[in-house]
């Protein structure tokens, strides 16, 4: 009888601890498999968003987001001066995706990149050759050093392969992949840009000889009220890996154009005495950004604007999102 009771009570307590552990189970199979949905959610969106698939020193990627948040919000035709790796460009495309954009950069490997991109014989054979280049660092020598592209595609590979694949941009030695694959990445994201090119005019010209406000035809009548400039000259002061630098007489030079096309204009530049006494001289709003860092240097990055920036609160992307 007493073994009985024994036996009772262990079953009874059993049961009374199964319902904790029940509901703990519970809790850990709802976290898990909530946490599994973000993942892939996450993933769904990064993987339609356009992203830059150039890697170079100055790259505004990652402040993109934070630059737009002082834009306008009535912005029709965006036009990009120094479009660089087309960081900001893309994120103006990701937030608003019918907008015609124009783009221009004066770095011939640049326009040549994207005038292919725009070719469909001309993009499959640089995505072929990109396919079948090894990623070695024998190879990247010869690229830096002793090789002489016969053509434009083998000017663009090498100009893709000098740049995305150097350590941090800069195109002094080839990147030691850790935990991904630069050549995959680079594959990817130029199968994902190539949908989005319909919306993009580029141009390789001089920006002091580019006429503001953009003329359009009478079939596509875009406002000149609704034109925007953005301009990510090379910052003055500052070393860096172009072509063509910018000087402190050539940034009073672009703004001094820029307020006679009587567009709305934003700037993007360190703080520094320099900026804020331009900025003073020609009566522009001065807007602190946020601080990089660079190379072991701190830098604030600011934006020179020629109207009162309205900072703009960002919308957190839903789920039904990718589905409009």
């Amino acid at each position: 009888m007493q073994f009985i009771l024994i036996t009772y009570n262990v079953k009874h307590n059993r049961s009374k601890k199964s319902e904790p552990q029940k509901l703990i189970f519970r809790t850990m199979f709802i976290s898990l498999f909530y946490c599994r949905f973000m993942q892939c959610y996450v993933h769904f969106f990064n993987y339609h968003l356009i992203k830059t698939m150039l890697r170079r020193i100055g790259n505004k990627k990652k402040i993109a987001s934070e630059i737009i948040k002082y834009f306008p919000k009535d912005i029709t035709v965006f036009i990009d001066l120094f479009f660089g790796t087309g960081a900001m460009t893309w994120e103006m495309l990701n937030k608003y995706p019918k907008l015609y954009c124009f783009a221009n950069d004066l770095d011939n490997d640049i326009s040549n990149l994207w005038y292919i991109m725009q070719n469909e014989r001309d993009f499959n054979q640089l995505y072929e050759a990109i396919e079948l280049c090894p990623y070695h660092a024998d190879i990247y020598k010869y690229f830096k050093n002793d090789y002489l592209p016969k053509n434009n595609i083998e000017q663009a590979l090498q100009f893709l392969y000098l740049s995305n694949y150097s350590l941090f941009g800069f195109k002094s030695e080839l990147r030691q992949v850790a935990y991904n694959n630069s050549k995959e990445i680079l594959i990817n994201e130029m199968k994902n840009i190539l949908k989005y090119l319909s919306n993009v005019k580029f141009e390789n010209k001089d920006v002091f000889k580019i006429q503001i406000p953009l003329s359009f035809p009478e079939n596509r009548p875009l406002q000149k009220y609704g034109q925007f400039v953005y301009c990510d000259p090379p910052y003055i002061a500052t070393a860096d890996n172009y072509q063509n630098s910018f000087t402190e007489e050539q940034n009073r030079k672009l703004i001094e154009k820029l307020i006679a096309s009587e567009l709305r204009f934003a700037i993007s530049e360190f703080k520094s005495e320099i900026t804020e006494q331009i900025a003073k001289d020609y009566n522009l709003y001065y807007t602190e950004i946020k601080e990089r860092r660079n190379h072991k240097k701190r830098s604030t990055e600011i934006l020179m604007t020629n109207y009162k920036p309205d900072y703009q609160k960002q919308i957190k992307r839903t789920l039904w999102d990718g589905f409009n």
